[in-house]
């Protein structure tokens, strides 16, 4: 008996109708066993998590159009689907000792033996402070193109005009973004601002028509907007670093308004690492002379992990012993307090990278 090619990536697996259910078992020991022997295999890890590892195949390229290429993945056939649209995916796709991210956009699972799901490179994060004071980093897909010679447009390249597509997970964070929130992307010294359209977000492209959560991924129309000097973190490219409260008596005489200040304002340690922070208590945006009380709230991560140690008055540090990953993320919390007024201070434990 001939037994006919099996083509992966991009084609069907055919089994001809006179072939035996063992037949069909066989075909796909074979697969599993052969997996790893393929070049185009990488070992991968999801959403963060980095204590748990993945067997896939890396594979095709960047489309004409795109200034940024895209990857197909194909899951090792496991029993039941590993990965979900949506997913960040991480693998060492520079070869650089170093994890890429991606976002997996879609997914096939038709057939268990070929899951097969096309991704993008994240190439930049939306930086935004929520209302409850910690800053959120979503990593995003940017739809930059480069027009094909073919197209009548006169342009050959697509340049940064007045809008822009960006693609992220959908998750209890990014879905934090509403409309006109605007964002700093670039670099220090050359920040552009952008701003969620008013009917940017789109956040209804669900699995199941009638699941209305059954959304993963995120879309995002971004417009051009200004960089407000006042209330931008133009260090950290954060937008609406200093909240701004219009004083409801213009020309009369306010009460001051307390702060507490952590710096640096990091939300990650990785693992080795030591960092040293400072409190300082503010009355209306400036420095005063105090002294605050830190206090240690994490509860879930093991105290084995980390190492927090009180420096001085205002003063604490904390060594990350070993990474703690986990969904949702967990986070070492820290409490500066000033009478009735406080700061928290959020870390996440990462690895090495």
């Amino acid at each position: 008996m001939t037994i006919m090619p099996i083509t992966m990536k991009g084609s069907s697996v055919c089994i001809p109708n006179q072939f035996t259910d063992s037949l069909r078992g066989s075909i796909d020991d074979a697969v599993k066993e052969n997996f790893t022997k393929s070049l185009d295999y990488f070992v991968v890890y999801r959403n963060f998590i980095y204590t748990t590892a993945y067997d896939a195949w890396i594979f095709d390229g960047t489309e004409q159009k795109d200034t940024v290429g895209f990857k197909m993945l194909q899951s090792y056939p496991y029993s039941t689907p590993q990965f979900v649209e949506g997913d960040y995916i991480h693998f060492d796709y520079l070869h650089e000792n170093k994890l890429s991210t991606f976002l997996l956009l879609s997914l096939d699972t038709s057939t268990m033996l070929e899951v097969i799901g096309k991704m993008k490179p994240c190439t930049n994060e939306l930086r935004f402070y929520g209302d409850d004071g910690i800053l959120y980093r979503i990593p995003v897909v940017v739809d930059n193109r480069i027009r094909s010679s073919d197209e009548s447009d006169s342009d050959a390249i697509r340049l940064i005009k007045g809008a822009m597509t960006v693609y992220c997970q959908l998750n209890s964070q990014s879905n934090l973004i509403v409309k006109n929130m605007r964002f700093l992307l670039g670099r220090v010294g050359n920040w552009t601002a952008w701003k969620v359209a008013a009917s940017g977000v789109n956040n209804y492209m669900n699995r199941y028509y009638d699941d209305i959560n059954s959304a993963r991924v995120l879309e995002l129309t971004l417009e051009a907007s200004e960089i407000n000097l006042d209330t931008d973190d133009l260090v950290n490219g954060v937008a609406h670093k200093v909240p701004h409260t219009p004083d409801p008596n213009p020309g009369h005489s306010v009460d001051p308004v307390y702060s507490i200040l952590i710096t640096p304002d990091t939300s990650i340690i990785l693992q080795g690492q030591t960092k040293t922070f400072t409190c300082a208590l503010q009355q209306n945006g400036t420095t005063i002379a105090g002294s605050c009380v830190i206090t240690d709230l994490t509860t879930i991560i093991p105290v084995a992990n980390y190492v927090f140690t009180i420096l001085g008055t205002n003063s604490f540090s904390i060594k990350n012993n070993q990474q703690y990953i986990t969904a949702p993320l967990s986070y070492v919390t820290i409490r500066c307090t000033y009478g009735a007024y406080y700061s928290e201070l959020k870390v996440l434990l990462k690895g090495y990278f």
